[in-house]
Parts: C-alpha cells; structure tokens; sequence
C-alpha cells in the first residue's frame, strides 16, 4: 500500500528592499508593525484606505495602502505585530510629501492578492516605524524605537540622507548640531 504524504515545499520570498516596479510575482514574508485607517477627506466618518507598513527580516520595511473598496477584506485579516505571506500584489511608485518608509515603491492590495498567517522569529517584532518629510527639501526621515526599551528609555536611529536643520516628525524635532544628527522634542 502506498501513502501519499504531503511534501513540505520550500518557498523563496523576495526582499523588500528588492521590491522594484520591474518584478512580477514577487512573494514576502513580512510582519505587520503598523496599521491605521485614513479618514475620507469629504466624510471624516467613512475611511478612504487603510494604510499598512511591513518588514522583513533582513528589517527592509514598505508602505502598502489597501483601497476603500476592499478595507472590509482585509480590516480583520490584517494585525499589527503579526507575520504574513503576501503575493499576488501591485507595485507603484511612492510619490508626494507623505512617506512612511524610504522604500522608492509601496504596494496596492487588490482584489487578486493573498494574504496567508504564517511565523517567523527572524522578523523583527517590536520595531515601529515613523517617517516624514522635510518641508524644504522633502528627505524622508525615519526613526525607529527597539523594545524592550532599558530603564523604559527609547532608543531612536535616525536614517536620513542630506538633509536641512529642524524638521518635526510627530513630535519629533530632528536637527543636526555638530556634525551629528540630534533629536529633541517639541
């Protein structure tokens, strides 16, 4: 008698940071580290997308939006802190003054994607990304806080290319002074 067992397949996921408008049926395995919903501009009440950033676990992180038409699929599939296997997803340019990552793309959720749980030690689990943009010269700023923080202290990197002093980020007053990159708050 035979018995046909089911064979674990080895599935290769892309990285994010190799996330280009050039690539077709990329796959990621990614963790969810933040999510929040974007009040429609006519009615506050109705949401416009929900707006989703992912990393990896060589910690590339990208911007995804989910349309108003399919937040009902995916409001209660999705959850911050927890790790997916995305594909089937759309590649566009990240364009205008509001940049959550430094990623150059960010990915649409349509209606063809599939989102599948799944579990990985390797991606960073506390990491939480915040962003903005200078308003002279638009570089993107991120800074990033690592738990358990020491003593309840956070600690904040902050990756910026050239940039001008004193720009807020949430709360954040980014400068630099000496030659070195210094955060206060406002």
């Amino acid at each position: 008698m035979v018995y046909n067992q089911k064979a674990k397949v080895y599935v290769k996921f892309n990285d994010i940071a190799d996330i280009d408008a050039g690539k077709e049926d990329l796959r990621i395995k990614a963790r969810v580290i933040r999510m929040w919903k974007v009040p429609a501009f006519s009615n506050p009440s109705e949401f416009s997308s929900l707006e989703v950033i992912l990393v990896d676990e060589k910690c590339g992180k990208i911007h995804a939006t989910v349309g108003r038409q399919l937040i009902y699929m995916f409001e209660g599939k999705l959850e911050e802190s927890k790790v997916y296997e995305i594909y089937g997803f759309s590649i566009f340019p990240q364009t205008g003054f509001y940049r959550p990552t430094l990623h150059p793309y960010k990915l649409l959720f349509q209606l063809k994607i599939k989102v599948r749980p799944s579990e990985s030690s390797a991606i960073p689990e506390f990491g939480k990304t915040l962003g903005c943009s200078s308003v002279n010269n638009q570089t993107p700023v991120q800074a990033e806080s690592w738990e358990p923080p020491p003593l309840n202290v956070t600690k904040i990197n902050v990756d910026a290319g050239c940039f001008k002093d004193g720009f807020t980020c949430w709360g954040l007053v980014v400068f630099v002074c000496w030659n070195e990159v210094c955060i206060g708050t406002t």
